[in-house]
């Protein structure tokens, strides 16, 4: 068995550097995978559309969670190269009864759980769905209370 020569070695690395580039950086663009990502509650059983509004009870002991499990994997894809990042309200981001589990794993799902829901955790909660670092997916979802009025921003 003979060994490679130094240029086909070097035409081979070239090859799969390209392929994995090309994949990576031009293969999933920012919103191309809005559609994978889908959004649920404690507090409804239904999924919850983009930009819709979620009226949670005072005192409420709960969960959001994105989900993005049904993205595309294949040889060169798996999930492990997808993770989930949550924005939300810095009152909540800085109470101790809000906490998220799952989004320091590189897999396409996070929850938000909610310990006694209280006005401070009202507001705009987005799930964001990274693909190799790059932004490729956004839902929004605002939290109120039943006495609050509607957060719902008209603005993208």
């Amino acid at each position: 068995m003979s060994a490679a020569s130094p240029c086909t070695m070097l035409a081979a690395v070239v090859v799969i550097l390209v392929m994995v580039v090309a994949h990576g950086f031009a293969g999933v663009n920012a919103g191309e995978m809005d559609h994978f990502i889908h959004v649920r509650s404690s507090v409804k059983t239904d999924e919850i559309k983009n930009n819709g509004t979620l009226q949670v009870p005072r005192m409420e002991f709960g969960f959001l969670l994105c989900n993005a499990s049904s993205v595309t994997t294949d040889d060169s894809t798996h999930y492990w190269d997808y993770y989930v990042e949550w924005e939300m309200p810095t009152e909540a981001e800085k109470d101790n009864s809000v906490f998220q589990m799952g989004n320091e794993y590189q897999m396409p799902h996070s929850y938000i759980v909610f310990q006694e829901f209280k006005s401070n955790f009202t507001g705009r909660y987005r799930c964001r769905l990274h693909f190799r670092s790059n932004l490729v997916g956004l839902h929004t979802v605002y939290l109120t209370l039943p006495d609050s009025p509607s957060l719902t921003s008209t603005t993208p």
